[in-house]
């Protein structure tokens, strides 16, 4: 039992050293957030809840992965090789090409103007998601970053 609770701590940690590293990250857990809190105001159906979920999932393991594609690719070799840098742009290309097919997924999910109307109108109903973005932009840019180790500079 013990080698599975550590794989779980291990996971846990590198998804923690992200968190701390990558600001993509924080702005992709950001627009989750604020997801959520619209899938609680919709009827959503299981199936539609399930696209939510699964969607969220897929982008932050996406920017995870990317995060691990830069890593490994940092680790290869300390000189510059312009294949190093297309490798790392592909990888970001398909974090933003699923970011973006989230955005259309959220648009299909959310745009309801019947039930968006009623939201808008009462500016109560909006202390959520405005707290939910002024707690991700300063997760975003006023947290202390920390800065990934480049191990190319290391070993000049």
């Amino acid at each position: 039992m013990k080698p599975i609770l550590n794989s779980f701590r291990w996971a846990w940690l590198g998804f923690c050293r992200c968190l701390r590293t990558e600001r993509n990250l924080r702005i992709h857990l950001t627009a989750a957030a604020l997801a959520v809190w619209l899938s609680g105001r919709f009827d959503l159906s299981r199936a539609e809840q399930a696209l939510l979920w699964l969607t969220i999932g897929a982008v932050i393991a996406a920017e995870l992965f990317n995060s691990a594609i830069e890593e490994q690719v940092d680790l290869c070799g300390p000189d510059h090789d312009p294949r190093a840098g297309r490798i790392k742009d592909a990888a970001a290309a398909a974090v933003l090409a699923l970011a973006v097919a989230a955005v259309l997924v959220g648009m299909a999910l959310f745009w309801q103007p019947a039930v968006l109307r009623p939201m808008f109108a009462q500016p109560r109903q909006l202390v959520i998601p405005l707290a939910i973005a002024v707690i991700g932009i300063w997760a975003v840019f006023g947290l202390p970053y920390q800065e990934k180790k480049n191990n190319n500079k290391e070993q000049e």
